[in-house]
């Protein structure tokens, strides 16, 4: 019974891991400025820029679950409760009682740094629309949020190699958007067509490709 319980409990983990994994790639690559379709595509979109804000307030809002202590997935939680049964627990690899202490404190030592300030712009900002919301100091950057999960995600790649002897990569979640990537070549084919407009209205077989950018159905 401890087993399945430890093992529903890294199932939610993982689960939440994932989502926030996901928005981690969304954040970096929508605002990364170094890529040739953040100023062609990103920069200038109130789309884009709802996606960027929305995704960092889900993911303040996620990395809360992971370490506030009184939630019930929390890795305070479960790391306190692998503890107490961790005897009754059938480990692939055993994970002793003074490295759990050290997870633990590993943990402890995270939330004591960033989870006040995460707890804070989500408790006035997302989860709520606190009237002095503005008076404070959130203290909260995209630097500290990949720091604190990479330490989770760490710590539950122990936990599940430890229990399952399956190592877990969240880093073969990062792939570049397929929907911005193809954008750019959406508006480079245009102005390419623009090009061959000027030159004569004549575009020949290339009047296909300009129907498609004019939404027009093909016969």
């Amino acid at each position: 019974m401890e087993t399945q319980n430890f093992k529903n409990k890294l199932s939610e983990i993982r689960d939440t891991l994932i989502g926030l994994e996901r928005l981690k790639t969304d954040i970096k690559f929508i605002s990364n400025k170094e890529t040739e379709y953040f100023s062609q595509i990103v920069e200038k979109s109130d789309f884009f820029y709802r996606i960027y804000r929305n995704s960092i307030k889900l993911f303040v809002i996620d990395i809360c679950k992971l370490l506030n202590p009184n939630e019930d997935f929390s890795l305070i939680k479960t790391l306190n409760y692998i503890l107490s049964n961790r005897k009754r627990i059938d480990w692939k690899r055993v994970l002793t009682a003074s490295r759990i202490a050290e997870l633990i404190l590993k943990i402890e030592i995270l939330n004591s740094e960033h989870l006040e300030s995460f707890k804070n712009l989500r408790d006035r900002h997302y989860a709520h629309n606190d009237k002095n919301k503005f008076d404070h100091d959130y203290n909260v950057t995209l630097k500290k949020c990949w720091e604190s999960l990479l330490v989770v995600q760490e710590i539950f790649i122990e936990l599940n190699l430890s229990l399952l002897n399956e190592q877990y990569i969240f880093s073969i979640l990062t792939i570049e958007p397929y929907e911005i990537v193809t954008l750019l070549k959406y508006k480079q084919i245009n102005e390419m067509l623009i090009t061959e407009l000027r030159k004569g209205p004549d575009l020949g077989e290339l009047q296909k490709v300009r129907d498609i950018t004019l939404g027009k159905k093909l016969v």
